[in-house]
């Protein structure tokens, strides 16, 4: 979730639910799990797409409304 918050796309495993009506292009609001505001953005592909991709970027954030830091770090770690 920082990550977005530092303004990087959403991606496809960050995806938890979607419309299975989403455009490409279409505007999307990306929320937390627990249905806080995060950022808003655009969709890089139509939802059936999505749900069938399991890498890649769904959503191009283009504002966010969370402040860094709200959520712990995350990427760049690694599990090794």
């Amino acid at each position: 979730m920082d990550a977005i918050c530092h303004g990087a796309n959403l991606a496809m495993p960050g995806i938890i639910s979607l419309d299975d009506s989403l455009r490409k292009g279409d505007v999307v609001a990306v929320m937390s799990l627990s249905g806080e505001s995060v950022a808003l953005g655009r969709t890089l592909m139509d939802s059936s797409e999505m749900m069938m991709r399991a890498e890649g970027f769904g959503v191009d954030i283009s504002r966010v409304f969370m402040a860094t830091g709200t959520y712990t770090k995350s990427w760049g770690t690694s599990k090794e």
